[in-house]
């Protein structure tokens, strides 16, 4: 459910700048942000499982402001980009500094005997990699498609984000059944 509520905000982003300012839409979306964590932290959730939920409210407060401040089209041309980046950077200093952003979540779906485990935290590395390397490829091909195709490449977008978020999901849930098989006693 977490990526759920994770992605709100992307998903009204998307709805609201089809009809407004990307300034107006990223205000929108920082606020739909600050709502479900909100609601999230009302719901018993901490802090420390919401890095992507809070990244993505700083984000789009951030996007209204640059919007607002440039009035230009080049923010919303570059805004896909620069969230998969965004992404990519959180989840890298997460990673250095061996705070992978998946194992607060990770840690309500498993026994509380495997909290802190090396295995625990190896997997939640692996998957946390994942992130970043899915973040990471589909910022770098949404430039690459504007560098290319110009303005009309950011609809690369459209087509990379959910690929962005599909594909560590699937792993996830490939890496977690391959780990349960594995612990299984033959």
């Amino acid at each position: 459910m977490s990526v759920i509520f994770a992605v709100c905000p992307w998903i009204v982003y998307a709805i609201v700048s089809s009809f407004t300012s990307v300034a107006v839409a990223s205000l929108v979306s920082g606020a739909a942000a600050l709502i479900l964590i909100g609601l999230r932290i009302a719901r018993g959730g901490r802090p420390a499982e919401m890095t992507i939920d809070i990244a993505s409210a700083v984000f789009f407060i951030a996007i209204a402001v640059c919007a607002a401040a440039t009035g230009s089209d080049l923010v919303g041309r570059y805004i896909g980009a620069a969230s998969e980046l965004w992404l990519a950077l959180v989840v890298a200093i997460g990673l250095a500094l061996s705070r992978p952003f998946t194992e607060p979540i990770a840690s309500r779906e498993v026994p509380p005997e495997l909290h802190g485990t090396d295995a625990f935290r190896k997997f939640n590395v692996k998957i946390t990699k994942a992130w970043l390397g899915s973040f990471l490829a589909a910022g770098l091909l949404i430039l690459v498609s504007i560098a290319i195709l110009g303005p009309e490449g950011r609809f690369a977008t459209y087509v990379l984000i959910p690929i962005s978020i599909l594909v560590p999901v699937r792993y996830t849930a490939y890496l977690a059944g391959k780990e349960r098989l594995d612990a299984v006693p033959a």
